[in-house]
């Protein structure tokens, strides 16, 4: 679905990862979703373990894309949308997140930019992750 989607809406490609691995997901959360105590995990806000990014050429087709999107799967399907090219995420990293209801599921489904994810394949991704890894010791 993901695929059709790209292909109709002008994306450079589709990537489909396979489906979040338990260990990774439980790591995830217990960053993320840990009640105050420490105690409790809200394991059920993971909204990423099915997951798919649409990557277009440039800011405009981007932004083209995200209006055909929404307007493909109905703004009902959309049940959470992020835009972090308006308030990006610490480092500098930017993309479009939506959650959204597909066959009963709720996915994430990403678009971003070519130029982003080159610069997130680098080094911005793990730089982010180990920022997020040392949050969360120094909070424990």
């Amino acid at each position: 679905a993901v695929e059709r989607l790209a292909s109709k809406f002008g994306a450079r490609e589709a990537i489909v990862p396979a489906v979040k691995g338990v260990d990774r997901a439980r790591s995830e959360a217990a960053l993320k979703y840990k009640d105050a105590d420490g105690d409790d995990v809200a394991f059920y806000r993971l909204m990423d373990l099915v997951r798919a990014t649409l990557v277009f050429d440039d800011l405009e087709t981007l932004y083209a894309g995200l209006d055909s999107v929404v307007k493909s799967l109905g703004k009902s399907a959309v049940r959470e949308f992020n835009d972090r090219y308006k308030a990006p995420i610490e480092g500098g990293y930017r993309d479009l997140e939506l959650v959204v209801d597909f066959q009963g599921h709720l996915c994430e489904l990403r678009l971003n930019t070519a130029p982003m994810l080159q610069a997130k394949n680098t080094l911005g991704q793990r730089d982010f992750e180990i920022v997020r890894l040392l949050k969360a010791a120094v909070s424990d």
